[in-house]
């Protein structure tokens, strides 16, 4: 199932598949729902920015470009953000153990 840019995958889709594809859309998908945890995005970017800023700030020597391995950073940050909109809470162990579970 996929709605707006987010991807939901159900299978087989009888009927608890479509009361789960109903129960996506109207609570964790919600306008509402994306706006109230909009902080957490926020928050999350913010941490992204930093870390970078002080990667940079520790590798750099003359003011030159520095190489960034993106990936793991990218994965930390989404299921940082993806977790507590799932979960409801926000937690790192909870976030990491997610993480190693979808690996």
């Amino acid at each position: 199932m996929a709605y707006v840019h987010s991807v939901v995958g159900f299978a087989p889709f009888g009927h608890y598949g479509h009361a789960m594809s109903k129960f996506v859309v109207l609570n964790l998908l919600s306008n509402h729902k994306l706006h109230m945890l909009r902080h957490v995005r926020f928050f999350d970017i913010g941490l992204l920015m930093k870390s970078l800023y002080e990667q940079w700030d520790d590798q750099n020597i003359g003011n030159g470009p520095i190489l960034v391995e993106f990936k793991e950073k990218f994965v930390d940050m989404s299921t940082n953000i993806i977790f507590p909109i799932i979960a409801g809470k926000p937690n790192a162990e909870d976030s990491k153990r997610c993480q190693k579970t979808l690996a």
